[in-house]
């Protein structure tokens, strides 16, 4: 099969990108912990794109110095067991999210700072959005099924109400109200918000998660005026965000087929389905299983590093079977599952019908190798030495490191201990330890404001959704009495 030259990047640190207005230069150093730093940047992620306890969730200077007390904690932690030899999974971890922040940086320079976007289209969009149309639809099982129908409509200028009271008498054409907010699916809302439909136009077929095909017909609209200056500004920002990321994704896409173009997937028929029904019963597990599984991230992300289900009752593939060719080169199972050590597998489908399951397995090796490749591409750029890729590497690093390190002390703990009563004077300990080494940009500090929401912030279609570390509920200490000022 030809690997697919659509990427289904969902702007993967996107905030990062945001947050790094000046990318090319230096980090914006917020704290130094012997040869580590903290950068603003880590101090704004880690405070407000995963949730913090209640004792440091406002935006006040005592919960910003119990913040900042926290990550130089973490620090400490990790640079106490800088000797510490992390296990092979966390290794590999480490490396996937390296290599995902490498990608990250390359859609960046292909993409996001290649493109420009024409007033005009900004415009029309922006105006466009102040739309909330009321739609009439129909949910179709197949392809044929919606040819036929737009037949029928486009053809024989019927409507989706009179094909509906057809198959269904004495029932109305199921009705739905759309604004431009309410849509988190590309597809459906460059549908919608790419002209100015008239009442009566037929849309589609768009294909759904599920498999099934939609056929839209544009029953009326209403419009909202963006009437303040503010209104307007905030309407005109959104259409040419939105533009600019469509038009990043456009140009990324010309990039990665270049980046593939000739590359050939061919899989060994006998083995792909026995690895596909392996997959599906490690990847199809309940609703309740994943909601645990987010849960237990919400605080603590060495759920990200556990084993998946057992798949002891199916039938072992061996290492050394041959799973797919790439390029007339044969890759054995065992090469592809090193290679997911560092990459789990993407589904495009967020619900899959067990009897779709083969199909989007299939897709998920295309995507994991077109990854591969783009991979290959951001190390030829250097991409693995970009400030922020080490940066971000080194932040994660510090987080499983402390990690270890707090399970180890947890052990020495007085049962009759709080865990935080405990870190807490395990902190303050270090920070009389290394104080010499640390030094903190006071002045910027003060500058700093955070949100008091609570937020944990994934991205898309991502190996490792997860964007940030799990807050490190290591101290309630409000006060800076040790280290120095930076540039004082």
């Amino acid at each position: 099969m030809r690997l697919p030259q659509i990427i289904r990047l969902a702007g993967i640190l996107a905030l990062w990108f945001t947050a790094c207005s000046r990318p090319d230069l230096e980090l914006d150093v917020l704290a130094r912990v012997g040869d580590r730093i903290i950068t603003t940047q880590d101090f704004l992620f880690r405070a407000e794109y995963t949730p913090r306890p209640a004792y440091c969730r406002t935006n006040t200077p005592v919960s910003k110095t119990i913040i900042l007390n926290s990550l130089i904690g973490e620090k400490l932690l990790s640079l106490a067991g800088d000797t510490i030899r992390l296990p092979a999974v966390v290794e590999a971890t480490l490396q996937g999210r390296k290599e995902q922040a490498m990608r990250a940086w390359l859609y960046h320079r292909h993409g996001t700072r290649a493109v420009r976007v024409d007033s005009a289209a900004i415009g029309q969009l922006a105006d466009l959005m102040g739309r909330t149309y009321r739609l009439h639809y129909l949910s179709l099982p197949s392809d044929t099924a919606a040819l036929w129908v737009l037949d029928q409509t486009l053809n024989r200028h019927r409507t989706l109400a009179d094909l509906y009271a057809e198959a269904y008498p004495g029932d109305t054409v199921p009705t739905k109200i759309i604004r431009w907010e309410d849509l988190n699916t590309r597809g459906l809302r460059d549908t919608l918000y790419s002209v100015p439909w008239h009442q009566g136009a037929i849309l589609g077929p768009l294909v759904t998660g599920d498999q099934r095909y939609l056929v839209l017909e544009v029953a009326g609209w209403t419009e909202r005026l963006a009437v303040t200056e503010s209104q307007r500004q905030e309407r005109w920002e959104t259409a040419r965000r939105y533009l600019e990321d469509q038009a990043a994704q456009r140009a990324y896409e010309s990039f990665a087929g270049e980046i593939m173009s000739g590359h050939r997937l061919e899989f060994q028929p006998e083995t792909f389905f026995r690895m596909a029904r392996r997959a599906q019963k490690l990847y199809l597990r309940s609703a309740q299983e994943k909601q645990q599984a987010l849960q237990q991230s919400l605080w603590n992300l060495d759920a990200e590093l556990q084993p998946p289900p057992s798949v002891q009752d199916l039938p072992e593939v061996g290492a050394e079977e041959i799973f797919f060719t790439l390029d007339g080169e044969p890759w054995t199972v065992g090469r592809y599952r090193e290679l997911i050590r560092t990459h789990p597998l993407v589904f495009r489908s967020k619900n899959i019908p067990a009897g779709h399951f083969a199909e989007e397995f299939r897709d998920a090796v295309a995507d994991l190798i077109r990854d591969y490749f783009l991979t290959q591409a951001a190390y030829r750029e250097g991409l693995d030495r970009h400030p922020s890729v080490v940066q971000n590497e080194a932040m994660w690093r510090d987080f499983y490191r402390a990690q270890w390190m707090k399970a180890s002390l947890r052990q020495r703990k007085d049962p009759k201990l709080s865990d935080l009563r405990f870190f807490t004077a395990v902190i303050d300990s270090l920070q009389e330890r290394y104080s010499d080494q640390i030094e903190i940009d006071v002045s910027k500090f003060n500058q700093l404001s955070i949100t008091g929401i609570p937020m944990m912030v994934t991205e898309q279609y991502a190996p490792y959704p997860v964007v940030t570390p799990s807050f490190p509920q290591l101290t309630d200490d409000h006060r800076l009495n040790y280290g120095r000022r930076m540039n004082p």
